[in-house]
């Protein structure tokens, strides 16, 4: 039986697939992506759709820090964030925000979030016509793994002190995916040098 109380299960239930997500899509992108040679391999065979695929999946992934380093609310709509869960944790028992160190977890990921959120907001769910002659802002690697450990970390901050365990954000070892796909076309490449050079 859960101990969280019922606000905050709400709010952290609704935020659990969208952490979750987000890690297991950023997996998905540095297993097929993360070296050279494994884009060199991907475009060779399908340029034009793994160029989609590895859009789409970081844009996802940018879109979904954006979403839970969104503030809790914007004017009477209610935002389903980590600013959220703040905001309901603190709310059942003032003081437990501070004690369980949200705030400084969700300062440490604003900052870290800032030029992901710029992308979001100029370049992916927006087109800032105004700012079109500004440069066009970045993110990086780095960036994107701090502001998902943190996210998980936020969220395992409440699951543990109402539940007395974690949740494992990061996709389960045993999820290759991206891994096995590379395997499979990095086999075939070689079979298609053989047949061409006999």
């Amino acid at each position: 039986m859960s101990k969280m109380p019922a606000p905050v299960a709400e709010v952290h239930k609704g935020l659990v697939p969208v952490v979750f997500t987000a890690h297991m899509r950023w997996t998905l992108a540095l297993q097929l992506f993360g070296t050279m040679e494994r884009v060199k391999l991907l475009y060779g065979f399908a340029d034009v759709l793994f160029n989609e695929v590895k859009q789409t999946l970081i844009s996802d992934v940018l879109l979904k820090l954006s979403q839970l380093t969104d503030k809790p609310g914007m004017g009477k709509k209610q935002n389903l964030s980590l600013y959220r869960l703040r905001e309901v944790v603190e709310s059942m028992e003032p003081g437990l925000a501070a004690k369980l160190d949200l705030d400084s977890m969700l300062r440490s990921m604003e900052t870290v979030c800032k030029s992901i959120r710029d992308m979001r907001n100029r370049t992916i769910a927006h087109r800032d016509w105004g700012r079109r002659a500004e440069a066009t802002p970045v993110t990086n690697k780095n960036e994107i793994d701090q502001a998902l450990d943190l996210a998980a970390k936020i969220m395992n901050a409440v699951h543990l002190h109402f539940e007395n365990q974690t949740i494992r954000y990061e996709p389960y070892p045993g999820s290759p995916d991206g891994d096995r796909l590379i395997y499979h076309l990095q086999r075939y490449a070689k079979l298609l040098d053989q047949t061409n050079g006999d």
